[in-house]
């Protein structure tokens, strides 16, 4: 089963160093949570970001970094005409907003509602500074981006929009789903934005949808799910 989400589209807006604030506070659906400690790693805040809202911007300082605990993630570049391309997918688990020290290299907007850890670079510094064995964990969390980006690459590089198709249903499907066996996945990206990701048109991933269903390898219950 599959489910094609959309909705309009909005700003993020964080509180300062600590606050919490309600969504009724903010005017925009946005829930933040007092700051905590989640482990390993130096303490952040716990953010609930509706789909379609901006989590940070391409070219903005990057002050801050963020952890996927729940939902999908896009990272966009933005060019001169207006236009963007999806040049990456975070889940669940991911880290973006950490690989540059300076300023933000593409755009993340939630894909679908999203539940986010907002991460302070200070914060991050002060950890280090007394953590040293964390340098691993912070490679790992380097990588988030670097994976992110060329798994985009990889499935370009498939020489059919078919198998590109197949190549994207089953990096969402994760690798915890058994193969053999069917599963369901909730697409966070509308046609035309997987088209945009595969670097298609939207009618040719449309195609690509009908020609799995037809051959009985998918199904689409509904024209939204």
């Amino acid at each position: 089963a599959m489910t094609y989400q959309s909705g309009q589209a909005t700003k993020a807006s964080y509180g300062n160093d600590g606050d919490s604030y309600s969504a009724t506070d903010l005017g925009n659906g946005h829930v933040h949570r007092p700051r905590a400690d989640f482990g390993y790693g130096p303490p952040g805040q716990v953010v609930q970001v509706k789909a379609q809202s901006t989590i940070c911007f391409e070219g903005d300082p990057a002050e801050e970094y963020f952890r996927l605990e729940e939902g999908c993630v896009r990272a966009e570049r933005i060019f001169e005409d207006g236009s963007r391309q999806i040049v990456g997918l975070f889940q669940a688990g991911a880290y973006f907003g950490l690989a540059n020290a300076g300023d933000y290299r593409f755009s993340a907007e939630a894909a679908t509602d999203c539940t986010l850890i907002r991460f302070r670079r200070p914060d991050l510094r002060t950890w280090l500074a007394d953590h040293p064995e964390g340098s691993n964990w912070l490679l790992n969390a380097l990588n988030f981006e670097t994976r992110a980006v060329s798994v985009r690459a990889l499935i370009l590089g498939r020489p059919s929009p078919l198998e590109r198709f197949a190549t994207f249903l089953l990096l969402l499907r994760g690798p915890r789903q058994d193969v053999a066996q069917s599963f369901e996945i909730v697409l966070p990206l509308t046609r035309t934005e997987i088209g945009d990701y595969l670097g298609l048109c939207m009618e040719s991933a449309s195609r690509c949808v009908s020609r799995l269903r037809e051959r009985g390898i998918i199904a689409v219950p509904t024209p939204h799910r």
